[in-house]
């Protein structure tokens, strides 16, 4: 019982800096008081962390993995936050990596929260919406080839021959595939890529100057 009343009152106090964090993470807010709430939101993360450790040390699987998931949340807004103000800063190139951190973030809360990830949705629609008009359409490389070693993050065994599932929470922890030797077989120019960091970062004008995709600034 006390246990649950302690990540209800983690729980109660992230919605409240959350919501705070919420209203910072506009366009026309301060840029100075947006850099702040980054730092006020590192420092939440530093605090998250250590109830974590707290509920993995105790063996409470759902609570550790409900505080990562906090984690993840607060981070996602803190790199939107960070967007914004590469954007007031003319950082483009910046600015499209910190909103993929937060989309990707916010995908893995959804889909691992242990009791409500539904609940971030209309942030994840926020996000998309960034992308659609603040960012030009971008193509992407995708890599294919056949994976020879892989390992899993989680215990370390040959990640065909353990139970775990890339993606899923365990104890506080996301398991990934680490991949230790792959047969490389193409590179393809897609829409949809797995990850949107590896984007198409310049195009040549009739003359052959490089144009960066993001300015159309020649580089």
């Amino acid at each position: 019982m006390q246990a649950i009343q302690s990540i209800n009152t983690v729980v109660e106090e992230y919605n409240i800096k959350m919501n705070k964090s919420q209203n910072i993470a506009i366009y026309t807010r301060g840029i100075e008081i947006q850099k702040t709430e980054i730092e006020n939101l590192e420092k939440f993360d530093l605090r998250l962390e250590k109830i974590k450790q707290k509920y993995i040390k105790s063996g409470n699987e759902n609570f550790a993995n409900l505080a990562l998931c906090l984690q993840m949340g607060a981070r996602a807004i803190s790199f939107e936050l960070q967007m914004l103000v590469n954007l007031k800063e003319d950082k483009m190139a910046e600015a499209w990596n910190c909103l993929i951190e937060a989309q990707n973030l916010t995908g893995i809360v959804i889909r691992n929260h242990p009791f409500d990830g539904d609940s971030l949705s209309g942030y994840k629609m926020r996000l998309q919406t960034y992308e659609r008009t603040l960012f030009p359409q971008m193509m992407f490389s995708s890599v294919g080839g056949i994976i020879n070693i892989s390992e899993c993050s989680i215990c370390r065994n040959p990640y065909d021959e353990c139970d775990h599932i890339k993606g899923k929470l365990y104890m506080g922890k996301m398991c990934s595939r680490i991949i230790k030797e792959m047969d490389l077989e193409e590179i393809s120019l897609v829409e949809n890529p797995k990850d949107k960091r590896c984007r198409i970062i310049s195009t040549s004008d009739e003359k052959g100057n490089k144009i960066d995709t993001l300015t159309l600034r020649k580089e």
